[in-house]
This record gives C-alpha cells, structure tokens and sequence, in this order.
C-alpha cells in the first residue's frame, strides 16, 4: 500500500514537471492596459507581430515597454531606439 501511495506521488509531482516545461513556451497577448502596466514595471521583453500582404503575421520588433496609451505604445528596442506602434494595427506579446 505504502509504495503505491509514493509511487502514485512520484508520477503526479512528474507529470506537473512535465506540463510545468510545456507551458513555459506559451506567448501572451497583451490587451489591456494593466497588462502593459505589468510588462513595463516588471521590464519583461515584448514582442510586435504585424500582419504581412499575405495575412501573415511576422515579429517586426522587440523591446520593453516605456510609454503606453489607449492608442499607442513607445518601446525600446535593445539597440536603444525608441519605436511607436499602434495598438489597432499591431500584435504585443509576452512569453510566459
């Protein structure tokens, strides 16, 4: 019984390891006002995605999060320039 129990424990705490790994390469899109309160308090690197004439969406740009606006959001990109994106035309994402 005592080693069905540990051997039962060692495959969950295995399994959420697992799972643990395979969400630690999921992106999150940033929507909300909050969301890029919290990527530029915490620096976290935001990617930019625009969709191309094939209506495919290519990373443009990478950067933390400086200025933010209901239409607009300032990054600096690791070069030390600073870029505007508007927030209708473009995707922002995190990963996670």
């Amino acid at each position: 019984m005592f080693t069905s129990v540990l051997l039962y424990v060692n495959v969950v705490v295995t399994l959420r390891k697992k799972e643990d790994t395979m969400n630690s390469n999921k992106s999150r899109t940033l929507q909300k006002n909050i969301e890029f309160f919290t990527a530029a308090l915490s620096q976290t690197v935001v990617s930019v995605w625009q969709e191309d004439s094939a209506g495919v969406y290519c990373e443009i740009a990478r950067g933390l999060v400086e200025m933010f606006s209901n239409d607009k959001v300032r990054l600096r990109s690791e070069d030390g320039r600073e870029h505007h994106y508007s927030r209708d035309t473009v995707i922002f994402q995190t990963e996670v």
